[in-house]
């Protein structure tokens, strides 16, 4: 990770309102929306994230029942990554997953996982060394009391 990339992540670290974050959270349905085809009945974009590295799958279920795979727009991963920074908690963290859903007509729901390792196997196809994520925690930084089990074994391993 460069120092201006890391410069530019910590002075957004946290404090971003409710408002700021629906308004993200629309930009990124928005986006999605753009490249569908006009048949879905549903989408679904999922993303796994660190302060290095990040993953996403764009999926939409069409009126037959067809699942299909899309390439997504780059716009919804850099919204997102900016709202994982804004939703920063000192002590606390950020989440490492998203799994954003959109129902036809106009219905949404955002799921954050806090404390889940994320799945990188979706378009990225491997799973990151054990230093990705005691970067993240540098960037994040997290209270013994909210590093997950898992989490903390990648730090030891990194250690090792």
């Amino acid at each position: 990770m460069t120092i201006d990339r890391l410069e530019r992540i910590m002075t957004r670290r946290g404090g971003m309102s409710p408002e700021e974050q629906q308004q993200i959270l629309r930009e990124v349905g928005g986006a999605l929306l753009q490249v569908v085809p006009a048949d879905w009945t549903e989408i679904h974009y999922t993303m796994g994230v660190t302060a290095e590295l990040t993953s996403t799958q764009l999926e939409a279920v069409l009126e037959n029942g067809e699942v299909i795979e899309i390439a997504p727009p780059n716009s919804p991963q850099k919204k997102l990554r900016e709202l994982r920074a804004g939703m920063y908690q000192p002590g606390k963290g950020t989440w490492f997953s998203a799994r954003y859903v959109i129902q036809r007509p106009t219905r949404y729901s955002v799921d954050f996982d806090f404390d889940n390792e994320p799945d990188f196997g979706m378009d990225i196809g491997f799973q990151p060394v054990p230093q990705t994520y005691t970067n993240d925690l540098k960037v994040f930084p997290r209270d013994d009391d909210h590093i997950p089990t898992w989490l903390r074994q990648k730090i030891n391993e990194a250690e090792e």
